[in-house]
């Protein structure tokens, strides 16, 4: 049982108790006997923290984190990098690698807040550079680098030959959707409306209802039964829709040719001949306005959730006391309709630890009764019905005796005197096990020594 450690292993006593001295102390005495590892690194970073102590906290996290990155632990990271990110405040050395996690892992909605947050909280400061620098080292991929420092810098009035590279790149790579969506931000140069309209001559035009499409094919009727006037108008008055409404030149040209099968003096026909091999050339412009609201979608459209995988974190954050960041996932999880039952313990435990005991007693089904009965009686504890709390522990007892450290809480329940064991005998056992061990060296004939997890047991 997996999570039976954090109530059998004497450093979790102490963390409990708030009794931080012992658990650093018995923390660095492990690391200095050889326990270095990431998980002892950033649990002396939470002592530390809890005990006001936020530079040695910071030091030790990022002696975990030099850790973690040695043994390519990569998801071992994310908790690392949480807690720093709560020292440290937003920064690029911190976000960079957490949205890389999030994206690669398939961590949909952690990814999106984090760089949602961060972006808006750059753009707020005015942070042009750093914002800059912080998109090109999120993203490794060119098109959705150039795209989203498109966005970024839109907000300064900036980005358009980032958002033409990005239309360039998604058009090579065959990804006709993305480059679509991103040409929508920028508008043609413009067509001289005005002049159209004087040469073309129809009163009211712009405020005729019908599609161009509509006009072209009532013109074609008109023309198949030889109502050569009224066809016209109407040809004339597509081209303008053409031109207006949907920039297609082409099409209008099209339909110049069948203006000139009609075969009728108009001095309109050669006028807006002239006009169309002589359209105005203006700029092209960027629609900066509309951007917000695609970035959001864009945004949530990159990263693929993966549930496996958010599992795993939120098992990983259940463990490195990040009990809030646990219950989202699990909650998102409950939400989705996801069977979570290999993980149920660590979600009970996070809800333990957060003081959400009424959320405790309301969870069922869950096929390791004995673990949801313990939360249960935790929980009846909690919230001051005793007598419920110890029939439940006493049934957990006659089954599984050696259940967590069940023996000693029916003892404090019936208000029995638990015999500390002082310090000094503590020590005196420690003195012991290092003699022992140092004999064993000695003999040639080494052990091997109780874990971290295993050497530290209540003593009644």
């Amino acid at each position: 049982m997996e999570i039976e450690m954090f109530f059998k292993n004497k450093i979790y006593e102490f963390i409990r108790e708030r009794d931080f001295e012992k658990a650093e102390a018995l923390l660095k005495r492990e690391i200095e006997e050889g326990g270095e590892n990431t998980y002892l690194y950033q649990l002396l970073g939470d002592v530390n923290f809890e005990m006001g102590k936020d530079e040695e906290a910071l030091l030790n996290y990022k002696k975990a984190l030099e850790i973690a990155k040695s043994k390519d632990e990569e998801i071992e990271i994310l908790p690392i990098l949480i807690k720093m990110k709560k020292l440290e405040g937003e920064t690029n050395l911190v976000n960079i690698p957490l949205c890389k996690i999030f994206m690669k892992y398939g961590l949909k909605e952690d990814f999106k807040n984090t760089f949602l947050n961060y972006f808006k909280g750059l753009l707020n400061s005015g942070k042009k550079e750093e914002g800059k620098k912080f998109i090109e080292g999120v993203f490794e991929d060119e098109n959705l680098k150039n795209e989203f420092l498109f966005y970024f810098l839109s907000n300064f009035k900036e980005g358009e030959e980032n958002l033409k590279k990005a239309i360039s790149g998604y058009e090579n790579k065959g990804d006709v959707e993305s480059a679509k969506i991103l040409k929508g931000f920028i508008k043609e140069g413009g067509i001289d409306v005005v002049a159209l309209k004087n040469i073309i001559k129809i009163e009211g035009i712009e405020e005729r209802k019908l599609e161009p499409e509509g006009t072209l094919e009532l013109a074609e009727l008109l023309d198949s039964i030889g109502s050569k006037e009224e066809a016209l108008n109407e040809y004339l008055s597509s081209i303008y829709g053409f031109c207006v409404e949907r920039n297609d030149i082409n099409k209008c040209k099209e339909i110049l040719e069948k203006i000139k099968k009609l075969e009728i003096y108009d001095e309109r026909i050669e006028k807006i001949e002239n006009f169309l091999e002589n359209l105005p050339k203006s700029e092209s412009e960027i629609k900066y306005e509309e951007v917000h609201s695609v970035f959001e979608k864009r945004l949530d459209e990159i990263v693929s959730e993966n549930i496996e995988n958010l599992k795993k974190v939120a098992k990983i954050f259940s463990s490195s006391f990040l009990h809030n960041e646990a219950i989202k996932i699990f909650e998102n999880l409950i939400e989705k309709g996801i069977n979570f039952n290999e993980i149920m313990e660590y979600y009970l435990y996070s809800l333990y630890e957060i003081g959400e005991y009424e959320k405790i007693l309301e969870v069922e089904n869950y096929d390791k009764k004995e673990i949801l009965d313990y939360f249960k009686a935790l929980s009846y504890e909690k919230l001051g019905e005793k007598e419920s709390a110890l029939e439940i522990l006493n049934e957990i007892y006659e089954k599984f005796p050696d259940f967590m450290d069940i023996e000693e809480r029916i003892r404090k329940l019936k208000g029995e005197e638990i015999l500390k064991v002082k310090e000094e005998v503590i020590e005196e056992i420690e003195v012991l096990e290092e003699k022992e061990f140092v004999k064993e060296i000695k003999e040639g004939v080494p052990k091997k020594r109780k874990g971290i997890h295993e050497r530290f047991i209540i003593i009644y």
